[in-house]
């Protein structure tokens, strides 16, 4: 820490003691920064070293000549990591303590800690970005046509909300989404708080196999069974060959960070959360379901960002009479945060114009406009159709007309 200190008075240079969460300082480091930074703010420039000696006489510059070339960030950041593991070394034992006197494990004070951890990492400078990252790799396609020329996919750290109310086919769209993944030779974790492993794979099977999975659920004739163990030879075949496969586990994940520790010991590319609103926040008691779900959004969305997964989550909308035209991010139930927390929200809805078919807007596009789409679900052979309309505003009242043009989007 000393050398951090001498560096950056030599070098006229203060931001790099600025980024130290004050967390990780001692009482005097964080009284010494304190004056720098009030002494800059008074006379315009940094006080010398001699200058804060005179006023810390436990300071002591570094004497050692350091190059030019040695560079502030690097020492920054072995400075904070060296800090965090005391820090952590100091918790750990403290826990490990308390456990084997049969005291409960001090949750907030690790939880307090994990995000401390977080905060150590950094800022970036608008001018000393690397442009180059403009340039990620392409997000995954969900398969439907219009929201993935819209969206560019769902990139890495990044979440979808699909929303709607029961019955709405948001878990049969989700589960056309994990197939278009698996397509794509794409490791996927679906976790669902609503059906059982072979509820999920029997619909897979369905899309994979083009026929209706209620024939699984109604027809155990051998007829059946040998139509159910050909579409697993063909999944066999196709995930080795393409190095895809669709996770789901036993037992259900009841928290965000139980559902990012699987993800990160799987290492999917994905992960599909089936009822988002009923899991539950990795620590904390809350006394309203907004509160608890409000936790749990941002949670997952910090997950994402740092697990650097792609994320899709289930959730309801507010129940209220009738049926809107158009919807917004506010109309989902439960808690404002899960539309703000979301870089895209697309609302699932029967057809105005057709029963048998449903009607997604995508109502927030971190990164464009929102548009609509029509799709058309043949349960009897399990295949999804986009019936694409694309508006430049969604509140445009035309938007839902008669849509013209038909595709196989899984092709």
């Amino acid at each position: 820490m000393n050398l951090l200190l001498t560096l950056c008075l030599e070098r006229e240079n203060i931001m790099p003691l600025l980024e130290i969460p004050k967390e990780l300082l001692s009482p005097t480091e964080i009284e010494l920064i304190k004056f720098i930074t009030e002494f800059y703010a008074k006379f315009k420039k940094i006080p010398s070293t001699e200058r804060v000696g005179k006023e810390f006489p436990y300071f002591l510059p570094t004497i050692v000549k350091v190059p030019d070339k040695y560079v502030l960030e690097d020492l920054l950041e072995q400075v904070k990591r060296e800090k965090l593991a005391h820090k952590w070394e100091h918790v750990l034992q403290n826990s490990i303590s308390i456990i084997r006197e049969g005291k409960e494990l001090p949750v907030p004070e690790v939880s307090a800690l994990i995000k401390l951890t977080m905060m150590t990492g950094g800022v970036e400078t608008f001018s000393g970005f690397d442009r180059l990252e403009y340039f990620r790799k392409p997000g995954l396609n969900t398969g439907l046509k219009m929201i993935d020329v819209a969206t560019g996919g769902i990139s890495n750290g990044e979440v979808m909300i699909v929303a709607g109310r029961l019955g709405n086919k948001k878990t049969t769209l989700s589960l056309f989404i994990a197939h278009t993944w698996w397509k794509l030779g794409k490791r996927v974790l679906f976790a669902s708080n609503e059906m059982a492993p072979g509820d999920i794979f029997s619909r897979l099977d369905g899309i994979v196999g083009k026929f209706n999975p209620l024939t699984l659920r109604l027809d155990p004739s051998d007829e059946t069974k040998k139509l159910a163990e050909k579409t697993g030879g063909m999944v066999r075949v196709f995930s080795k060959e393409h190095h895809g496969e669709i996770f789901i586990p036993k037992v259900k994940l009841k928290t965000p960070n139980e559902i990012f520790a699987m993800a990160q010991y799987l290492a999917v590319d994905g992960v599909i959360i089936d009822g988002l609103y009923l899991m539950h926040p990795n620590d904390g008691h809350f006394s309203a379901k907004w509160e608890r779900v409000s936790e749990i959004s941002n949670q997952i969305k910090e997950g994402a960002s740092d697990t650097n997964i792609p994320i899709i989550a289930l959730t309801q909308i507010k129940r209220v009479g009738g049926r809107k035209e158009l919807y917004d991010p506010e109309d989902i139930a439960y808690s404002d945060s899960i539309g703000q927390d979301a870089d895209f929200v697309l609302v699932s809805n029967p057809s105005i114009l057709d029963k048998n078919k449903i009607e997604l807007q995508l109502v927030k596009n971190r990164y464009g406009k929102e548009i609509a789409t029509i799709c058309a679900i043949d349960f009897d052979k399990m295949t999804l159709v986009e019936e694409s309309v694309l508006s430049d505003a969604i509140a445009d009242e035309e938007w839902f007309s008669k849509p013209s043009g038909k595709g196989e989007w899984i092709e």
